[in-house]
């Protein structure tokens, strides 16, 4: 995308990080209502310019949805340079692009999302966005983020309060403030207030509300949620995600009529049965009412489908053009020297296992176990991947050679 298109993306979120505000106008005068409904409008149903267009949730995140993000005023060449983190609005990222056209597909199909990335690539900001996108201009909606451990949820790296300081953002920013007299906790705000009639307490208001809640090991607590949206937070770390997910689902639909979408995200690394809910989700996206995408990534694939994949060479820190699309040759080379780094100094094969875990380049590296294997893991696992993906090799008629195409010696060197 160019850079007159990403500027036009993203005006209104610049006018207010160059003077504090949205917009001049007072926003009872008639102007002030005229932008605020646009604002509202684009939030919700995208911008689309002609030439190219993105999603409400994604407009949202662009121009209403403060993160904490790093920056520098260094332009060495050195493999470090310093930083700070700032409080600011996202910067236009390519593959942020192609993960919000991923959920607008898959919302409007009446289907659900699979994420598989690598760290650092701001999934839990970008849910709290939509949370907070929905919470404030959808009426009566309700959005729910699940974690197996209260930790994903809240503290300073928890998606909740990450939601919540963007939610404190928007009331002092934009005229879309919400009281919340009924439920205003920790983990459940609910935007609306109370007024006496007849001598009755009665609830008004817009009655959106987002919910964090800790599923732990009941994961039957996640049944009968009448959600427009459910997170799955750090859903690599959760054990009982493919009990839950199957448990929520009925609760997003009436007959053929889907209302809510599933996002399940995580990154590789976690050890046992943990990881194995979010693997089957990812690979298997056809069975789960997933969004399913051609899986190109590995190199031996032959015409299987994955779920949304964003890979450690993309949108890498440093290695972005001024328009946010990733440099992959600069950025691949620079995961290849941090490998290099880690081999020549570390007699760890766990370390080697789990960077690669975390940082993957390919779906496969994600689902690296971290223990210690004399076997080829890497290689059994990307062969792994491309039979489960591929319906040829389910047949049970498929007959295959097994040769020897070079002399294998046995015994000591």
């Amino acid at each position: 995308m160019n850079k007159h298109e990403i500027d036009e993306f993203t005006a209104v979120g610049r006018e207010w990080t160059e003077t504090g505000k949205f917009c001049k106008h007072d926003p009872s005068s008639i102007s002030g209502k005229l932008f605020w409904e646009e604002q509202a409008r684009r939030s919700v149903y995208g911008y689309n310019l002609g030439s190219d267009k993105i999603s409400g949730y994604h407009y949202f995140w662009l121009n209403f949805s403060p993160i904490k993000k790093a920056v520098t005023q260094n332009t060495s060449d050195s493999e470090r340079v310093k930083g700070t983190l700032v409080f600011g609005l996202p910067n236009w990222w390519d593959f942020h692009k192609k993960y919000f056209d991923y959920l607008d597909d898959a919302e409007n199909a009446g289907e659900h999302a699979a994420v598989l990335k690598s760290r650092r690539k701001g999934y839990s900001f970008i849910g709290g966005s939509m949370c907070n996108r929905n919470y404030y201009l959808i009426p009566r909606s309700a959005s729910y983020v699940y974690a197996a451990d209260k930790a994903y949820l809240t503290g300073d790296g928890g998606i909740v309060s990450k939601t919540w300081d963007i939610m404190n953002f928007i009331e002092e920013n934009t005229p879309w403030s919400k009281r919340r007299q009924a439920i205003d906790q920790t983990l459940h705000k609910r935007a609306s207030y109370k007024v006496l009639e007849n001598g009755v307490l009665v609830e008004k208001g817009f009655k959106s509300e987002i919910v964090g809640v800790t599923i732990g090991g009941d994961w039957n607590r996640v049944r009968g949620k009448q959600a427009k949206l459910i997170l799955w937070e750090e859903a690599g770390a959760n054990p009982y995600l493919l009990k839950a997910w199957n448990a929520a689902g009925p609760s997003l639909k009436q007959g053929r009529i889907v209302y809510g979408m599933q996002i399940a995200f995580g990154t590789g690394g976690s050890e046992g049965q943990d990881f194995i809910g979010l693997e089957e989700l990812f690979f298997n996206p056809n069975a789960y009412g997933i969004r399913a995408l051609r899986n190109n990534w590995e190199e031996a694939e032959y015409g299987g489908y994955c779920g949304f994949f964003h890979p450690y060479w993309a949108n890498n820190e440093g290695y972005m053009d001024e328009c946010g699309n990733s440099l992959r040759d600069e950025a691949v080379g620079e995961w290849d020297s941090q490998l290099d780094k880690i081999k020549n100094n570390t007699r760890s094969h766990d370390a080697i296992i789990r960077f690669k875990a975390e940082h993957p380049n390919i779906p496969s590296q994600a689902l690296l176990k971290s223990r210690y294997n004399e076997f080829p893991v890497e290689e059994i696992k990307r062969t792994l991947a491309r039979l489960l993906t591929n319906n040829q090799y389910m047949d049970a008629e498929y007959i295959g050679d097994f040769d020897i195409d070079q002399e294998i010696s046995i015994g000591k060197p």
